[in-house]
């Protein structure tokens, strides 16, 4: 878990800013939301892409892809291998986010101990 949700996605910011404008870089990190709705969907046989959902899905990666074409082809190859690391960044924090589902949660009856004052 330490892996998924802090040390590839710390490593592959920090490369990826070297090499990558701060701005692409940006965009190219807010894909996590993308990557989890379609991981959530290849993944956990219960959940369900409706159409729209599905279609808000395409739009985004395709709305990503038309903001990041240009950078892409004015830093060559080592932008490409920057871009590449920081998507490994966003897919790693959505493989995090769906391995630690509930495993966070409290219940609702439960008090944390702390809060007490005695």
């Amino acid at each position: 878990m330490a892996l998924l949700n802090g040390v590839i996605p710390w490593l592959g910011l920090a490369y990826g800013e070297l090499t990558v404008f701060g701005g692409l870089t940006s965009i190219l990190n807010s894909t996590t939301p993308l990557w989890t709705a379609v991981l959530a969907w290849w993944l956990i046989p219960t959940e369900r892409l409706r159409p729209l959902s599905g279609f808000g899905v395409v739009v985004g990666f395709l709305g990503i892809a038309l903001l990041i074409f240009p950078e892409l082809r004015i830093g060559g190859a080592t932008a490409t291998l920057g871009s590449r690391w920081v998507l490994l960044a966003a897919l790693s924090s959505a493989v995090a986010a769906l391995t630690s589902d509930g495993a966070c949660r409290m219940r609702a009856h439960s008090t944390p101990a702390s809060g007490k004052w005695r």
